[in-house]
């Protein structure tokens, strides 16, 4: 990408999907206090609470409701932090879009280049993107995938098919991605988890409480 002036970074985050949920009204208060975030969670909290209330009665049932996720504030977070960076072009494309999850957490890719195409300098921002990245997940009450070794499950696809309204990249990216933040977030509702391979902190808790039901066990015993 030297000709065009600029290097392009395309890497996701690996996100744990049993960490997705729905903002409380405390979560976004807390957010709210950050400078990134203040003016797109007013503006969306307005937005969510004027299409509730235009439910009328209906609208005191949570799965009629349009609500916030952690996931969703976490893409517009990245968005504002990349594009406050001096290193990353504004001329070039920026986005943050959730891709495919296929059973190993839900890919968060970050698009976007450097002013610089000098490998070592290009190198060191992506690296401190990324450390800043991983750092503030536990902020949106979010985790890293992290896949342990062995261990195979059978998963379920269930395929949403549709079209957008427009043929615009920016805005059809957006669409997808505050769609499966609403389908991956809404899934306890209907005692539903989204599938992926066990999570390092997944297979400690499986493992303790093995060893509780062994200690039990043998206690039991005659």
């Amino acid at each position: 990408m030297s000709e065009a002036g600029g290097r392009r970074i395309k890497r996701s985050l690996l996100i744990d999907a049993g960490s997705v949920h729905f903002l409380d009204e405390e979560e976004i208060a807390r957010m709210s206090s950050s400078l990134v975030l203040h003016d797109y969670l007013a503006g969306k909290a307005g937005e969510v609470s004027r299409f509730n209330v235009g439910l009328g009665e209906a609208g005191r049932y949570a799965l009629n409701q349009q609500r916030l996720t952690n996931l969703g504030t976490l893409r517009a977070y990245a968005v504002s932090y990349l594009a406050a960076l001096p290193g990353i072009r504004k001329d070039m494309t920026l986005l943050v879009r959730q891709l495919d999850a296929r059973g190993e957490g839900i890919p968060l890719e970050l698009y976007c280049f450097t002013q610089t195409t000098d490998w070592y300098e290009y190198e060191g921002i992506v690296s401190d993107i990324f450390d800043h990245m991983f750092a503030v997940l536990p902020e949106f009450g979010l985790r890293l995938y992290q896949k342990p070794a062995g261990g195979d499950l059978r998963d379920i696809p269930l395929e949403l098919y549709c079209f957008t309204q427009t043929t615009d990249w920016y805005e059809y990216e957006g669409i997808v991605s505050d769609i499966f933040d609403h389908m991956i977030a809404v899934l306890p509702e209907f005692g539903l988890r989204l599938y992926q391979k066990p999570a390092g902190g997944d297979l400690r808790d499986a493992i303790a409480a093995a060893a509780v039901r062994e200690a039990g066990s043998a206690v039991a015993r005659p």
